[in-house]
């Protein structure tokens, strides 16, 4: 039991996921392998999918102080510069982001008005800025589904120091 514990603790885990905001590459009930070796090795890089723990600007926007982990694909990483418009829509270095997902992106017109609330109210708090570069040991990470993902479009770049493993695949379950 005590080499499972320490597997488990250094070295990989598993983690279900709550929410769709990373459909259709991710589902609400998956569960997956995390791997918690690379993440101490090197930050991750734009479009690898990461698991983190909610950093304080994700916890004062969600309300929600509870120890969680979080699924997320990073977009930008360090010197890139981000601009996110009034609607969600993010430009990385002059360029228009497209969603991973492509033509399976998820389409949520009533999520996508909350969410235009959010990030207006998360910007008027001081937490979301429209613009900016990413600083270093830092990352920008956004949900594959982005109509209904809270992402650092909310509450800003996350310090790679938040991020505990990225997911090899998901289980069977």
């Amino acid at each position: 039991l005590a080499v499972a514990g320490f597997l488990a603790a250094n070295v990989g885990g598993l983690v279900e996921v709550p929410t769709r905001s990373m459909e259709p590459a991710i589902y609400p009930g998956d569960t997956l392998v995390v791997e918690k070796i690379t993440p101490r090795l090197r930050s991750p890089a734009t479009g690898e999918v990461i698991v983190f723990e909610a950093p304080p600007a994700l916890r004062k926007v969600s309300g929600n102080d509870t120890p969680q982990l979080y699924v997320k694909r990073v977009a930008a990483t360090a010197g890139d510069r981000v601009v996110v418009n009034d609607d969600g829509i993010v430009t990385i270095n002059g360029a228009l982001r497209p969603s991973p997902a492509g033509r399976n992106a998820c389409d949520e017109p009533a999520a996508r008005t909350q969410l235009k609330r959010v990030l207006a109210s998360a910007r008027s708090n001081g937490v979301a800025r429209e613009s900016l570069e990413v600083p270093k040991g830092s990352v920008y990470v956004l949900g594959d589904c982005p109509d209904v993902s809270v992402d650092s479009r909310v509450w800003g770049p996350l310090e790679t120091r938040y991020v505990k493993g990225r997911p090899v695949n998901a289980a069977l379950d």
